[in-house]
């Protein structure tokens, strides 16, 4: 895995690596990301930004907004008066809650 720093301002760097390859295409793909510290504490940043990678636990963000993710969401509440808050709560739907 590749990386690079780039200075922006006096403490702001941009944070340039490699996040493996594109499985349809095969090209590289180039992810960036902001960083407000220090030089070192960049280097820092950038090293454990590769490693995710390379470890497979990096997420890549997403242009999705709140309303789209909660909307696959299950919404299931319970009546007020069962906790006796005199308010709907959300009840906990577990995997093995049917």
């Amino acid at each position: 895995m590749k990386g690079h720093i780039r200075q922006r301002g006096r403490n702001s760097f941009e944070l340039k690596f490699d996040a493996g390859r594109d499985p349809a295409t095969g090209k590289r793909r180039i992810q960036y990301a902001s960083f407000k510290g220090t030089k070192r504490e960049a280097q820092i940043k950038l090293a454990a930004l590769i490693t995710s990678v390379g470890a497979g636990s990096y997420v890549e963000p997403s242009k999705s907004t709140v309303a789209e993710f909660a909307g696959g969401l299950p919404l299931v509440y319970a009546p007020p008066d069962e906790f006796g808050h005199g308010g709907l709560r959300r009840l906990d739907v577990g995997a093995g809650a049917d």
